[in-house]
């Protein structure tokens, strides 16, 4: 297994409560989805809060932030949750670039507009990532039509700046892997304890305390800050079975079976109270 001590730039996120999550992935529109994050946005909860509980992309969280409908009375806003220090993930907008269809206040500025400034308007639509047909569409002319406009305006938009210029949706993709680490103060506690608490041998009373410990840190990120054994191995440079091994030496884990030495807890007159 290859190990790593590398930490990589972390965030601490909030969690919606479980029923929340479970709600959200009943609904079968997104709509209904933009609508419930906008709410909560709205309320207070950060972008990377919801992206990590909801399990979507922070792209489009961020956008269905801006276009949902803030409902408070269908979506009631729960309170902050659990904190959980995660990844950060990197940031990857995916637009939509078929079916495309511009909204209202764009349909309504073609109708006040004359057809120098709808040329050019045309223009910067297209610009912005707009379908030729997306543009025909609202201009009400054909498709060819546009694409000709298109290649001949002016590419000088200053002439339009006060009409809306909306950017093309972002699609609801597949979230990137997100893991939940341990916190800066839990992992350099570790690191601290871990060379002392390795030489721990046999009945020698020396480094117990540390020893103790050490297993206590390591069953509080596991339990309490929500880290997977693998994760917490490649922070700490050593194997998962090895973490494994440890906990059920110390009593935090009860082993499957019974009967092995290896895993059998230690002498409770080598133990050693800690706080």
């Amino acid at each position: 297994m290859t190990t790593s001590t590398t930490t990589p730039e972390t965030i601490q996120v909030s969690l919606l409560p479980e029923p929340v999550v479970r709600y959200y992935g009943t609904l079968r529109t997104d709509a209904e989805r933009t609508s419930m994050i906008a709410t909560y946005a709205d309320g207070g909860w950060g972008v990377e809060d919801l992206a990590f509980s909801l399990n979507e992309n922070p792209s489009w969280v961020e956008y269905a932030a801006e276009v949902g409908k803030v409902n408070p009375a269908e979506w009631p806003v729960p309170p902050e949750g659990e904190q959980r220090w995660i990844t950060k993930r990197a940031r990857k907008v995916v637009r939509q670039k078929t079916q495309l269809s511009l909204p209202e206040d764009v349909v309504e500025s073609f109708a006040t507009i004359d057809t120098e400034e709808r040329d050019i308007y045309i223009a910067a639509l297209k610009a912005k990532g707009w379908t030729l047909q997306s543009i025909a569409d609202v201009a009400q002319m054909s498709r060819e039509r546009v694409r000709q406009i298109v290649a001949t305006a002016d590419d000088d938009y200053r002439l339009v700046e006060g009409l809306p210029l909306p950017e093309t949706p972002v699609l609801r993709t597949k979230p990137s892997p997100v893991y939940v680490e341990p916190s800066a103060a839990t992992l350099a506690r570790l690191l601290e304890l871990q060379p002392e608490a390795e030489q721990v041998r046999a009945n020698s009373p020396q480094f117990r305390e540390e020893g103790e410990e050490y297993a206590k840190m390591i069953d509080y990120a596991h339990e309490v800050e929500g880290v997977s054994l693998y994760r917490l191995a490649l922070r700490l440079g050593r194997t998962h079975g090895a973490l494994r091994f440890r906990l059920a030496r110390y009593g935090y884990k009860t082993p499957a079976s019974g009967g092995s030495k290896v895993y059998t807890p230690i002498k409770e007159a080598n133990r050693v109270l800690t706080k």
